[in-house]
């Protein structure tokens, strides 16, 4: 039974529409588990409140661009209905939560992220690529581990370039140099460099 929420807020959102949003992200979980609940059974009225056995734990990621009001919206959920809250952020966020009192004061612990190690980054790697139904090369592993150092961003844009290859081309071999054409394609500032040079 899905008992955890994530949520990540638009560039543009408002408190109001991150209240909305929010809403309809438990509403929606608790539909799902009324419902497997009540596959084998007859069909039962579903309850308007989101009740506090369906879903435990929300977590929102990039809490850094949200307004002081929208982290006010997020504190106002976790008194009312009893979630636990977890809130991802960069290291400056945490500086920003502090200042507002009446959230900092809830939060239980303070944990910062480290880089995925070698063997971890293997291994969600062949289980990204594993997912794909796509052959992988030892030598493609070693270079994301090495080009994307445990960077779980830079890992998600490197398999996004990978399905798109799929998408677009159908199953073929991930060797190195589809490993290193997908990082050439990453929005870094070595690469913009190397653009401007070829110009």
């Amino acid at each position: 039974m899905p008992r955890t929420a994530f949520y990540t807020s638009k560039p543009t959102a408002t408190p109001k529409s991150i209240e909305q949003d929010l809403a309809l992200l438990l509403w929606g979980l608790q539909m799902l588990a009324d419902h497997a609940s009540t596959v084998a059974q007859e069909t039962r009225a579903m309850p308007v409140a989101i009740r506090p056995e369906v879903v435990d734990l929300l977590i929102v990621d990039e809490v850094d661009g949200l307004l002081w009001e929208s982290l006010e919206v997020l504190r106002d959920l976790s008194d009312r209905s009893r979630l636990g809250l977890v809130l991802l952020g960069r290291p400056r966020s945490a500086e920003r939560l502090v200042k507002l009192s009446a959230l900092s004061s809830r939060a239980g612990v303070l944990h910062a992220f480290a880089a995925l190690g070698k063997q971890d980054t293997r291994t969600l790697l062949e289980q990204q690529v594993q997912r794909l139904g796509l052959p992988v090369e030892d030598e493609a592993v070693e270079m994301v581990v090495q080009k994307t150092q445990g960077n779980l961003q830079v890992m998600f844009l490197v398999c996004c370039h990978l399905d798109y290859l799929l998408s677009r081309y159908g199953v073929f071999t991930v060797t190195k140099d589809v490993v290193g054409e997908a990082m050439d394609r990453l929005f870094t500032q070595r690469n913009v460099q190397r653009l401007r040079e070829k110009r």
